[in-house]
């Protein structure tokens, strides 16, 4: 099923693949040295922060030769297979419920914001496989009793969180994560190391609380770009002011633009309604009835399961296993960064930078389904997997 995006339309090209390109070729005449490729290349942004990917993309571009682009296709297609992997094994090895993996295969199947980026010449899928493979060595400490296996899985977390800082500069809400996860794992954890779930509630408004009101102090550069401290990054901080001083919500969607604001609670307020829509919105207006029809098919069920196995985590209801209480906690909280992260630049039209989400979001429904089949026939409860 993955495969026909790409046997259907062919390999497609982003607005970024061209620079990727260019930059992959000074890359390779610099024989792939990082301080004379940044001496050579003029830039914007630095493309420091896409150093992994863009050497990946020289290595592809020398074994491929002028097949390079099937190559990355090719590249795309195993780390998709491979993400998918690791959320089915996640599930099962914490439920040991096939029903909810099978749920998690044909949510796959029907998520179509995440097969679509597989057939393009981008890192968006590569990259969702780093964050997919993070996350799952990051749950994977927690989970292990004994201290070497918690010190390798941290040792090989914090390894595919120092890829993904060179990978994409949107693996910033990872680093976040990564010293929330260190920080706070004790302080939400009850005696018997078990999720304090008064805790976690806590810990998640506080979270949401937070950008709330960062919002109304990032509404002072948003409307200002002279308050920006930090000379290095005005370039950048201007592009996203821009958008800001126009009221863009989402790019070239102009149903969702707000009027121009003027004052700093219209500008938090973009910022909010930008979260609202990056992590809620699956219609829009161009969309062809099919593809509205199949973004319901994966996005209703998702929400819902998701929500639920949320709310039975945090203490409404009967409790769910420790392993997976931990999990879905961790995993709400990198969703919310990775949406906050984002509402407070720009929104793509095609949410393209939602793609890394969507593993999360079946992982999640996942145990929600786990935990409305819990119960079997005879009256007793599946265990889940330490």
């Amino acid at each position: 099923m993955l495969l026909v995006p790409t046997l259907l339309r062919g390999i497609a090209w982003g607005l970024d693949s061209h620079a990727y390109e260019q930059w992959a070729n000074i890359l390779i005449a610099v024989d792939f040295s990082p301080t004379a490729f940044l001496e050579r290349v003029e830039y914007t942004r630095s493309p420091a922060p896409y150093l992994v990917w863009l050497t990946v993309l020289g290595g592809i571009k020398l074994l491929a030769g002028e097949y390079w682009a099937r190559g990355v296709i090719l590249y795309n297609h195993a780390l998709a297979f491979l993400t998918i992997l690791l959320v089915l094994d996640l599930v099962y090895r914490l439920t040991r419920n096939r029903w909810a993996v099978l749920y998690c295969a044909l949510a796959f199947l029907t998520a179509y914001e995440y097969s679509l980026w597989i057939r393009y010449v981008l890192s968006d899928i590569s990259f969702t496989f780093l964050t997919v493979l993070f996350f799952r060595l990051m749950v994977a400490r927690e989970g292990s009793l004994r201290h070497r296996p918690r010190v390798l899985a941290g040792l090989a977390a914090g390894g595919a969180l120092g890829v993904a800082l060179f990978y994409r500069p949107t693996a910033v809400p990872m680093a976040v994560l990564w010293v929330a996860f260190l920080s706070l794992q004790k302080p939400l954890s009850l005696p018997e190391g078990a999720l304090d779930r008064r805790r976690a509630r806590w810990f998640l408004m506080l979270l949401t609380g937070g950008f709330v009101l960062f919002s109304l102090v990032w509404a002072y550069p948003m409307r200002d770009t002279a308050a920006w401290p930090l000379a290095g990054l005005r370039p950048w901080i201007e592009v996203i002011a821009s958008g800001f001083q126009q009221g863009i919500v989402v790019h070239a969607r102009p149903e969702t633009w707000h009027p121009e604001p003027r004052t700093l609670l219209e500008f938090a307020w973009l910022a909010w309604d930008k979260a609202l829509h990056f992590l809620f919105q699956f219609l829009a207006r161009d969309y062809h009835p099919v593809h509205g029809v199949i973004n319901a098919l994966f996005f209703l069920p998702a929400f819902l399961l998701g929500g639920y196995a949320l709310a039975r985590a945090l203490g409404w209801g009967p409790p769910l296993a420790p392993s997976i209480q931990w999990t879905l906690l961790w995993a709400a909280v990198f969703i919310l960064l990775v949406t906050f992260f984002h509402a407070l630049q720009e929104l793509d039209y095609d949410f393209r930078y939602r793609v890394p989400l969507i593993p999360l979001l079946i992982l999640m429904a996942g145990f929600g389904l786990h935990a409305l089949t819990e119960r079997t026939s005879d009256g007793g409860t599946l265990k889940a997997a330490p």
